[in-house]
């Protein structure tokens, strides 16, 4: 590590330091009339090149690297912000989208860079930049107030491949007065890619930047440093004359040739050094490294990585005619004036290719493509005719590359396959990603490459979600797209036999790059397909080959992609009896009845004892699987909220003077809670939705309410109390005389506002555990942590719905003060943590992380996972965290929690001891991915008079026990001589 001024990044998880803020930065600032110099931007200063994928929780298409200084008075941000290397189109300068001239205009919807910052007290600034230098800024008070603006400036140029900036950020104009003093802001940093339509991020959480400290070095915790030295790499020269060394050199991806990158230099006898420009550890463009071309044509160069492992697909071309023909891709030439292509290599980017065959009319062409696996693609596309040049006709041939994507997405690409456990995957059926054409595709199909062992349980789509307050049980809304499969035979990849799976869908797909809402994803889901499989092999020790999948359509193929396994022991979880395990699914309403079946005796066998989510089986409960419905008041011509919700059409019609209004003034499609609080003739009518509700979810035993709804306009404001009756009816109880309207609440009694409409929602919670208790189900809510914020955030307050509450969910806190806080708000009833991992990517969260949230919440957990299928490297270690909770079920719900300094000075939390009545339980824990070793003295009247495990453990003797990384070890011990 170089010794140099920077600021110290301390992570959520860890801290680092920085030298003393009064010495002069290394990082030289230009003037506004000078262009950026890229080795003063990026020579010097805390390097940031980890953004991720914001969706996938992968490394995005297109890279951004991020490095940060400062001196006494500001806050320096540099940025490279690149294109994809192997996309032409992308790295053209022009290609950077930067329309807003103006300050505050849309700059986020440019190519850009927003840089986020809050300051200890709680406020927060926004301020994002695209290549043209434009500024946006905002500044987040009690409401967004774009009207202001901060004395930022900054500088900005685009470059062939890459835009970079220098944004100059003073400390006053955030409020910070004297960085001397270890004053700290949290930081983070978005990117936004308009032409993948990508949204990337520096860290899910936020860092926190803390200025002034006197340590000697900077460290950027938990991110890989910047290379700095360079690796002799063996490149391929093509001629050495004496004057001019030309090379080639191949860069690889599992081995198979991906890319090409050649050059010519002069040659010399001492090494001539220049700059490439090269990633950090995941993207294509970023830290600077050194090439030396030697006479004698040796070349050291450090060949670049790629975005992501599957991003780039490299293929190999064979075409053969009776007279010279020009083939290009992308543009590119590949071979002209040749009536032969001999294993040419062409490199494709995600999304749609095009392969052009440029011949004199009348003559026929053949051409071979192979992928990067070295298969044969099918030729089922077929070569259309687009144009004529003079006597010569131009064919075209679309060869896609990763425009079908499949959930849950890994991060690393190798899916867990558990001896008793079968694997789903879902595709959401239309707006397939980076494709450009608006045109529906008809004949669609996906091919799914099964290898031999592999047994393949079969595609279904969905059942219509039911969104109509009628009787029939499931109203179809418009009709769903179906899918049939049929096994068409055997192929072959690499000596491994496959079955090959051809699914079709009975209505086109929408092909489009467009970044939808969440509602338009919403309503489109449904019209996916869900395929299942399982391993049916006699010995699970074998290797698993890949499976493959691939779409065909008209004219157009799709480069197979791999999805990659491994093996794992069978879960052979176990659902403790009072402590909730609930796992959400999407998958619930699968219309195939056995492969649903499959999806929940997979569910099961982790342990789960609770489903989260829809479903019209009433298999789940026959297999001790009960079934939590998410629910809110809702309308029937809107899906947002999915089909188990209450519609309330027909209180509103019944009785208009119900209807709310919201902050604005106009009608919404749900009832004032403050009216329907205090008018118990609308009841009956609820009651029927939830008849409604019980007799569409045959398994359902849960009423779930996800109430984050504020009293005023911050966020989503579905529930607003203002109607005529809720204002007036606040007037009295809080004896008001003036007229009030939205505004002057929220101006002059915001705090008795918040009291009036938790009271109401209270009595809404004690009519609504009345009605679904009718009909065998438990009443359950879902919010923030108890504490003032959340009353007004979320219009929430845990005291006074507790007691009409059989469960609350809160997620997701690691503060032990905030969630004892909420269990006392509760006054016993149980509270469920949450386990979050939001996006397509399939969650990879410890056994031990688990078990700690658990024993924190004591009620349960709730694992939000919103992949579209579980692999069993997620469900094993909810397996393991289901043994444990029910082999020590009343230590989890009743156990004192007891802190020996002794064993936390040296083990924080990770040692936590539970007492319960004669007898005491201690939970190891390891977070870490390497083993750990566990070794402490137990306190001296515990090791004298208590037994583990039949050892006796006397005064001075010590534990000790080495714990898997990410498990949990437990040791009871009971009194001695006691029961045993």
């Amino acid at each position: 590590m170089f010794k140099v001024t920077v600021l110290s990044l301390i992570s959520m998880m860890g801290f680092s330091h920085a030298e003393n803020a009064n010495e002069t930065p290394l990082l030289v600032i230009p003037s506004a009339n000078d262009l950026v110099d890229e080795s003063e931007l990026f020579g010097h200063g805390a390097r940031l090149d980890n953004f991720l994928s914001t969706t996938t929780d992968a490394a995005p298409v297109e890279s951004t690297s991020l490095s940060l200084s400062y001196d006494s008075q500001h806050l320096y941000v540099a940025g490279r912000v690149s294109a994809f290397a192997l996309d032409p189109v992308s790295n053209m300068s022009d290609s950077f989208k930067a329309q807003a001239l103006a300050r505050d205009e849309a700059v986020t919807k440019d190519d850009s860079v927003e840089i986020r910052l809050q300051r200890e007290d709680g406020t927060r600034f926004s301020i994002a930049v695209n290549a043209l230098g434009t500024i946006e800024d905002t500044y987040y008070g009690a409401q967004p107030d774009k009207s202001w603006n901060g004395d930022f400036s900054v500088t900005a140029q685009k470059q062939e491949g890459y835009w970079q900036f220098l944004l100059t950020i003073p400390f006053s104009a955030i409020g910070l007065s004297d960085v001397s003093k270890g004053e700290g802001v949290m930081f983070n940093a978005l990117r936004h890619d308009s032409r993948t339509h990508e949204w990337s991020m520096v860290d899910a959480q936020g860092l926190q930047l803390i200025f002034g400290d006197d340590s000697a070095y900077a460290q950027v915790d938990h991110f890989e440093q910047p290379i700095t030295s360079t690796t002799t790499i063996s490149a391929k020269v093509k001629s050495a004359d004496g004057q001019t060394v030309t090379w080639v050199r191949e860069i690889l991806q599992n081995n198979i040739v991906m890319a090409e990158i050649d050059g010519s230099l002069v040659a010399r006898n001492d090494p001539v050094t220049f700059d490439l420009s090269n990633t950090g550890k995941n993207a294509v463009a970023g830290n600077k490294e050194r090439l030396s071309i030697f006479a004698d044509g040796d070349v050291i160069y450090r060949s670049p990585a790629f975005a992501r492992q599957n991003e780039v697909a490299g293929i190999r071309i064979q075409a053969s005619a009776e007279v010279p023909f020009t083939l290009t891709c992308n543009g590119s030439v590949l071979s002209s004036g040749s009536r032969t292509v001999e294993n040419v290599m062409a490199s494709l980017a995600s999304g749609a290719n095009e392969l052009l065959v440029q011949i004199p009319s009348e003559h026929g062409f053949n051409v071979k493509i192979y992928g990067p696996d070295g298969t044969l693609l099918e030729s089922e596309g077929s070569w259309v005719k687009v144009e004529s040049v003079g006597d010569e006709a131009v064919y075209k041939k679309t060869v896609a590359f990763q425009v079908t994507r499949l959930s849950p997405n890994n991060a690393n690409d190798i899916y867990a396959l558990a001896a008793d456990s079968a694997l789903f995957f879902h595709w959401d059926g239309g707006g397939l990603k980076n494709w450009t054409s608006p045109e529906a595709v008809h004949d669609f199909n996906l091919v799914i490459d099964v290898p031999v062992g592999i047994e393949f349980l079969g595609a279904s789509g969905y059942l219509p979600e039911p969104t109509a307050a009628t009787d029939a049980g499931i109203t179809p809304l418009p009709e769903l797209a179906q899918y049939t499969w049929e096994a068409v035979g055997e192929i072959t990849r690499n000596g491994q036999s496959y079955e090959r799976i051809l699914i079709s869908r009975n209505t086109p797909v929408v092909l489009s790059s467009q970044r939808e809402s969440w509602l338009e994803r919403t309503q489109r889901r449904p019209n996916g397909m869900v395929f299942g499989i399982r391993d049916a092999r006699e010995s699970s020790e074998d290797e698993v080959p890949p499976l493959y999948y691939s779409m065909m359509a008209q004219d157009i193929v799709e480069i197979p992609t791999p999805l990659n396994f491994k093996l794992l022991p069978e879960l052979d979880g176990e659902a403790p009896e009072k402590i909730i395990l609930s796992l959400y699914t999407r998958l619930g309403m699968i219309k195939d009845q056995e492969l649903l079946e499959a999806l929940f005796e997979t569910i099961s066998s982790a342990g789960i004892n609770e489903l989260f989510g829809d479903t019209a089986s009433a298999y789940p409960l026959e297999i001790g699987l009960r079934q939590s419905g998410f629910c809110n008041f809702g309308q029937s011509n809107w899906l947002g909220f999915g089909g188990g919700s209450i519609m309330t059409d027909e209180v509103i019609e019944a009785y208009p003077e119900a209807q709310a209004i919201n902050f604005y003034g106009k009608k919404m499609g749900t009832p004032c809670l403050a009216w329907l609080a205090e008018h118990e003739e609308a009841w009956p009518l609820i009651e029927e939705q939830v008849a409604l509700m019980a007799k569409r979810n045959p398994s359902m035993t849960h009423f779930f309410w996800d109430y984050e709804f504020p009293p005023f306009p911050e966020g989503i404001h579905a529930y607003p109390m203002f109607s005529k009756f809720g204002i007036e009816t606040f007037k009295h109880e809080f004896d008001i005389d003036e007229v009030l309207t939205p505004e002057i609440i929220r101006e002059k009694y915001a705090d008795e506002w918040v009291a009036y409409t938790c009271n109401k929602i209270a009595k809404v919670l004690e009519r609504l555990q009345v009605e679904t208790a009718k009909y065998g189900m438990q009443m359950g809510m879902y919010s923030g942590y108890h504490m003032p914020y959340t009353q007004r955030r979320y219009n929430v307050d845990w005291e006074k719905y507790g007691p009409f509450l059989d469960h609350a969910y809160c997620g997701y806190s690691k503060d032990l003060g905030l969630i004892d806080e909420t269990r006392r708000a509760l006054g016993g009833t149980p509270l469920v943590g949450g386990v979050l991992s939001q996006g397509p990517s399939a969650p990879k969260r410890s056994a031990a992380f688990m078990m700690r949230t658990l024993i924190n919440h004591r009620g349960g957990l709730l694992f939000w996972y919103e992949g579209g299928g579980f692999d069993s490297e997620t469900l094993a270690p909810i397996a393991e965290v289901s043994r444990l909770a029910s082999a020590y079920e009343p230590f989890i719900l009743d156990g004192e929690r007891v802190a020996y300094p002794e064993v936390k000075d040296a083990y924080g939390d990770n040692v936590i001891f539970l007492h319960l009545e004669d007898d005491i339980l201690i939970f190891l824990l390891n977070e870490g991915n390497q083993a750990k070793r566990f070794q402490f003295e137990l306190p001296s009247d515990i090791a004298e008079n208590y037994t583990a495990e039949g050892r006796e453990h006397r005064s001075g003797e010590a534990i000790t026990e080495t714990v898997d990384p990410g498990s949990v070890y437990a040791i009871l011990l009971r009194e001695s001589g006691a029961r045993k």
